[in-house]
Parts: C-alpha cells; structure tokens; sequence
C-alpha cells in the first residue's frame, strides 16, 4: 500500500490503519464498532458550508443506519480505500486528511464517482485518533 503524499509527507502507519479499520466496519456496517473506535462524541459533518452537529450516541447511531439505509437502497456492498492524501497536522493533536475512496455495488460496479474525497479532522485521544468531523 502506499502510503506517501504527492508533498512527500509520509502517512503514519496509525492513520493509515485506523483507516482501514474505518473502512472494514463501514463495509460491514458495523454501526457499534464505528460509534466506539472511529468516531468522537460530538462528531459534526460539513455539507455545504453548513455543519450538521451530532451531539450523542443516539443522533449519531440514527445518523449511521439512515445512512446505511441509503447506500443498501443503490446496492451498495462495500468501500475500497485507494489512499490518504493532504494530511496536515495541527496543533492540540488534531490533523485533517483526505480519504480518496471507491463505494461498489454488489455487481463489483462504481456507485456514482469511481473516486471520492472526503476530508476528515481527527483528533488524538488516549485511546488513539477519532474523526470529529467529516468534510463533504
């Protein structure tokens, strides 16, 4: 797996698996997993210039199985991590990365892009990073 940058920065091995950890419970759709090893509580997700706060366990739980939903209803079957790019680190142990990414349908064809960017800022925790916030 590659794991540098076009700027040359190097991924660090635990970016790199958390988000592959991410990535397995999203294709399982293992909504617990993510709730307690991926994502921080409040995450906010950035659409449009607008942030939509997810303040506790039970909006952001909602927040995963509708989303889930949504994917099932186009045949999604799982994601594939193509890379990290952009990691930039910032001060009180956060970080914003790109995660380029590929979502498939159980026919093995791209759902909508063959690539997608999404941009997340994870925060450093005594139990390792969590993402705060998605960027769309």
């Amino acid at each position: 797996m590659d794991n540098t940058l076009s700027s040359d920065k190097i991924i660090p091995e635990e970016i790199e698996s958390f988000f592959d950890d991410y990535i397995r419970a999203f294709s399982k759709r293992d909504v617990k997993y993510i709730m307690e090893n991926i994502y921080n509580n409040p995450i906010s997700i950035v659409k449009g210039g607008t942030v939509i706060p997810l303040n506790d366990s039970a909006i952001i739980e909602k927040s995963l199985v509708d989303g889930f939903n949504q994917l099932n209803a186009v045949g999604y079957n799982h994601t594939i991590k193509n890379n990290l790019e952009n990691l930039q680190e910032q001060a009180d142990n956060k970080i914003t990365i790109t995660l380029n990414y590929s979502r498939l349908d159980k026919q093995h064809q791209f759902i909508g892009d063959k690539e997608i960017r999404t941009k997340y800022s994870l925060e450093r925790k005594d139990t390792g990073y969590r993402i705060a916030q998605i960027i769309l």
